[in-house]
């Protein structure tokens, strides 16, 4: 939408433009033309989180605009109260899977932006030290295409002779199911190259989800470091095993840190609020 604010500033409208995507994915998506002229021409730019504002830096624009960090909150209805003993139970009987399993979770399109070959590494590297009983498995929710990744992604899965441990759901279309499969894991991967703020981050947090991403790959690392999960060097494969190996034997000490940072993060998840905030920017009345 960035070519039309030129002519909104000509007709004498006040904008406001959401800016989610960070380096790569301007590149990627040739928008530097658009990023530029929503710089130059909008009145307000709302990053959702610093990661994202500071990674577009490199780009040198003529920014005119107002700068705002505002997270955009959580705009799904509440979760029900859930018996995670019974949630666990029922994820683990569906995969077929030992009860006792340790289950990691992904999810998102399978693109290399999203790093699910990244994951296959840590499960590689996790899984050799796993505990005898309990067994390490991925599970990923996300839309399978076809394309040459996916294929290398199950070459690298056969050659490390990870078949049985790893679990592609596809798109999971139905809200309750999905919630609950976040519910069921022990942990969400967020493996990212750059995300700039993965609502499923939001997701697993509301499930009560401890969350484990790369520093500096965008808004759910902030989140993460707020008190959502823990932060591991950016792409450091072994750190982010050991981070998981370490979560299987202090889940406990994981879950009260994430039921704190949801109490300290209330305001910050609060989707009215973030809309408010967008129409006092528009001098909404």
């Amino acid at each position: 939408t960035g070519v039309w604010a030129p002519l909104l500033r000509q007709f004498g409208f006040h904008t406001v433009f959401l800016v989610h995507e960070m380096w790569a994915s301007v590149m990627i998506l040739q928008a530097q033309r658009q990023l530029r002229l929503i710089a130059e021409y909008a009145d307000h730019l709302v990053f959702p989180a610093e990661e994202v504002q500071n990674s577009l830096s490199v780009f040198s624009l003529p920014i005119n605009a107002q700068m705002h960090c505002l997270p955009q909150g959580y705009y799904k209805k509440a979760l029900p109260q859930v018996n995670r003993t019974n949630t666990h139970a029922r994820l683990r009987a569906r995969l077929s899977i030992p009860p006792e399993s340790f289950i990691v979770t992904g999810a998102g399109t399978l693109t290399f932006g999203k790093g699910i070959d990244l994951l296959v590494l840590i499960a590689a590297q996790a899984i050799r030290q796993e505990p005898a009983l309990r067994p390490i498995h991925v599970l990923w929710m996300g839309e399978c295409y076809g394309t040459p990744y996916e294929y290398w992604l199950q070459v690298q899965i056969r050659q490390l002779g990870l078949d049985d441990r790893f679990h592609f759901l596809g798109f999971v279309a139905d809200e309750e199911e999905y919630l609950s499969v976040l519910a069921g894991s022990d942990v969400y991967a967020l493996v990212s190259r750059e995300d700039s703020y993965p609502s499923v981050v939001l997701e697993a947090l509301q499930s009560s989800l401890p969350v484990v991403a790369f520093s500096g790959s965008g808004g759910g690392a902030c989140l993460a470091q707020k008190g959502a999960g823990y932060v591991v060097p950016y792409a450091d494969t072994e750190a982010f095993a050991q981070r998981l190996l370490w979560l299987m034997d202090h889940a406990q000490e994981a879950n009260t840190q994430v039921e704190k940072a949801q109490l300290s993060l209330a305001e910050q998840m609060d989707f009215a609020g973030y809309v408010r905030r967008l129409a006092d920017m528009l001098e909404y009345k």
